[in-house]
């Protein structure tokens, strides 16, 4: 069962708008990280710009799908699930946005050891994300779908903590020239990074909930 009408498409393309922002949101993200590690700063700079355009496109999207969703929904017990899940997708983007505005102040110094870890724990985010983002979809149109979509969300976390881990042990294993307080920069990155795949996983388990409550 479809949550929204055909009278109501407007609204649902505002919200397939939405989601096609976080999809552009990650690949953004990585393609400011690959140029953050390559020392390209120029391409860095102009990434994280659209970052923060998309953030506030969402912001403003976010804004209109909540009041479009007071206005025609058409399952009123579903508006808070709605609501929440919608809020979170939008908390994705606005750590991703933060997490680059930090790399950009504090300018940590990844060891070239480490890039390529890096770059894999960013791919599989991306690949979470783009699970994710089919997961909120069928939710508004198929929700039978929801749970073997969403299980492709949860797959790519766990790949992400076996290789966050892995960076994690490759950091404080580093030769004495990082000292304690540096290795403790680039943890922090590295967790701030495998945690936007945590908040993608936590989404999509709220949605299998969300979905078998659609469908009882």
């Amino acid at each position: 069962m479809k949550l929204f009408t055909g009278k109501n498409k407007m609204l649902m393309s505002n919200i397939d708008s939405f989601l096609q922002l976080i999809g552009d949101s990650s690949t953004y993200f990585h393609k400011a990280l690959e140029s953050y590690l390559s020392s390209d700063e120029n391409t860095f700079t102009e990434y994280l710009k659209k970052v923060s355009v998309i953030e506030h496109e969402a912001d403003e999207l976010l804004k209109k799908v909540k009041h479009d969703l007071y206005a025609f929904m058409l399952i009123p017990d579903t508006r808070a699930d709605v609501f929440r899940f919608i809020n979170d997708l939008d908390n994705i983007i606005d750590s991703s946005k933060q997490l680059l505005v930090q790399l950009s102040i504090q300018r940590p110094l990844f060891s070239p050891s480490l890039s390529d870890g890096i770059i894999s724990l960013v791919t599989v985010n991306c690949e979470s994300m783009k699970a994710l983002i089919e997961t909120a979809s069928v939710f508004f149109r198929q929700p039978s779908l929801v749970e073997n979509r969403a299980l492709a969300v949860i797959r790519c976390e766990e790949k992400v903590d076996a290789i966050g881990e892995r960076i994690e042990r490759e950091i404080f294993s580093l030769e004495s020239s990082y000292s304690l307080s540096e290795k403790m920069q680039l943890s922090q990155f590295n967790r701030q990074i495998c945690s936007l795949s945590d908040l993608a996983e936590d989404i999509a388990r709220d949605l299998i909930i969300f979905a078998l409550k659609r469908m009882v």
